[in-house]
């Protein structure tokens, strides 16, 4: 703490609230053993200093006190053409991805949350915790940018997951397509399981 141009200083709140100086009380000074002591003028001044009651709370009197923290604002959502522009992807597929960015907020891809529920259970995408469309943009964005480029360019020509209207025959489709791949891995795989026990000396 600092004295002033002027000689002045800021009494520490914890203090002012102990001794009751609020503010417009008076004070006196005293010069005692190379220090000076300040203390609330009273009628008499040999009372001793620190038998008055504490004031309440003081706020916003003391210029060294900090302000209370602002409420912080919510960082606003990225939009999915912001989400896509950030991707690094080869021309082709930043071209078709933008598109789909795009029909995303015309609402003409994906428009509802009940449709991105949807497209994740087929494709088997971890479902959004949120019930907003916004908070599904990573998850739905970057599982477009692993697919094949032909698959997003079908995806788009053909309007998929546009709505109601056209997911009820496409959208079993896929998901048969879906099953069929699965199953084919796995056979793969107890196939190569086998072999190798078989390999096994």
């Amino acid at each position: 703490m600092r004295v002033s141009s002027k000689g002045q200083l800021t009494i520490p709140r914890r203090l002012r609230q102990k001794y009751g100086l609020a503010p417009n009380t008076e004070v006196e000074f005293e010069e005692a053993d190379d220090c000076i002591i300040v203390r609330p003028k009273a009628p008499d001044s040999a009372e001793a200093c620190g038998d008055f009651s504490p004031s309440p709370p003081m706020l916003g009197d003391d210029p060294l006190e900090e302000a209370p923290p602002k409420p912080r604002k919510r960082n606003p959502k990225v939009t999915a053409p912001e989400y896509v522009a950030k991707m690094d992807l080869p021309a082709d597929h930043k071209r078709l991805m933008e598109e789909a960015a795009d029909r995303f907020c015309a609402k003409s891809f994906l428009p509802t949350i009940g449709d991105i529920r949807n497209f994740c259970e087929i494709y088997q995408i971890a479902l959004p915790k949120s019930g907003s469309r916004a908070s599904s943009i990573p998850r739905v964005f970057r599982f477009l940018a692993a697919m094949d480029t032909s698959e997003l360019q079908t995806m788009l020509d053909n309007g998929l997951f546009s709505g109601p209207a056209r997911y009820g025959l496409v959208s079993e489709a896929i998901m048969r397509a879906s099953d069929a791949r699965i199953r084919a891995r796995n056979q793969v795989q107890a196939t190569e399981f086998k072999r190798d026990l078989l390999e096994q000396p």
